[in-house]
């Protein structure tokens, strides 16, 4: 399967100067220890990283999970910081590189304690928690035992490797986590037909205790049948070829969305990846397409208060800019 990555970079110099754009910093807790909660016995059955969502603390997903009761005999590492949009958009990519270091360095704390590192590794996070647990998963395929994936859009590039998987996400979260995380969950059932997907009753936001629960139940008794919901989703169909793409545009004020339509098709419900108001100033779409031949094939769809401007992507090859006219305005990307 041969993968690419496509930056398409919105050049609209005129808003860019007007809105003085600032550069994504280095956050300072990078440079800090993980706070690690240690079971009463020396041998732990393993060790579980809580990675935090948007505007959350991993203290705060730890308290939130500790009402659904946690599993005995684990280590918790506690990454710092209270991440904000700002701290990983426009670059998400340097923000899952610098957490990854934050991660590791948690888990050789951890492995100073106890003389080893259990091997049972286990990743869990909710939305950017969610988006991280995912990623870092798939740049360490052999190191991770579990990742608990919820309300993401599973972005990043899969890996096939020795990750066994558990997905959640509210039944009427954003089209663009449930497609995202559906076409994961079609890729990895291909191999692993164990891997479970809960939907609950909701949007984007905390998943209810039964939940939680079942994801313990996963990585602690690993094995055992779960009480799944029949409710499954309905999952794209993997193609035969795939491009990883990262959009980065500049948004103009005005625009309300902005998203990618595979060939064929028009309906916004159909868009693989969607950005919709309330947009920052750079804004990234980050997707898996289809390609034809090493290119992409489709249609950028921008909605603004004077309309919807389609911008049909035929044959657009890595590295290659396009140009939308928006506004009268003539965007190059």
């Amino acid at each position: 399967m041969k993968k690419f990555k496509f930056q398409i970079i919105s050049l609209f110099l005129l808003i860019l100067s007007s809105m003085g754009i600032w550069a994504q910093e280095y956050q300072s807790y990078f440079d800090e220890d993980c706070d690690v909660v240690y079971p009463d016995t020396n041998t732990p059955k393993g060790v579980v990283i809580l990675i935090p969502y948007t505007t959350g603390t991993s203290q705060e997903w730890y308290t939130y999970l500790k009402k659904a009761g946690l599993p005995a005999d684990y280590v918790w590492v506690l990454p710092p910081g209270r991440p904000q949009y700002s701290h990983y958009l426009p670059d998400f990519t340097t923000y899952i590189e610098n957490y990854e270091k934050l991660v590791i360095r948690g888990l050789q704390q951890v492995k100073a304690e106890l003389g080893a590192l259990p091997k049972k590794r286990v990743l869990m996070g909710y939305s950017l928690g969610g988006d991280l647990s995912w990623a870092l998963s798939n740049r360490n395929p052999t190191f991770f035992s579990y990742a608990i994936v919820m309300g993401s859009r599973c972005s990043y590039a899969y890996t096939k490797g020795n990750v066994h998987y558990f997905f959640s996400i509210g039944n009427s979260d954003a089209i663009v986590r449930r497609n995202g995380m559906g076409y994961a969950y079609k890729l990895i059932t291909a191999s692993d037909s164990e891997t479970p997907i809960m939907y609950f009753k909701g949007a984007h936001e905390l998943p209810p205790d039964d939940v939680i629960r079942s994801a313990f139940a996963f990585f602690d008794k690993e094995g055992q049948p779960l009480d799944i919901p029949d409710n499954i989703a309905q999952v794209p169909q993997v193609q035969p070829n795939e491009a990883n793409i990262i959009f980065t545009c500049a948004i103009s004020q005005g625009m309300s969305a902005l998203y990618y339509l595979p060939e064929g098709k028009t309906n916004k419900e159909e868009a693989i990846s969607i950005l919709e108001y309330p947009l920052q100033y750079l804004e990234k779409l980050e997707l898996k397409v289809p390609v034809k031949d090493s290119v992409i094939q489709g249609s950028l769809v921008a909605e603004t208060t004077s309309g919807t401007y389609i911008k049909p992507l035929a044959n657009v090859g890595d590295g290659e800019r396009i140009k939308m006219t928006i506004f009268s305005k003539t965007y190059r990307w």
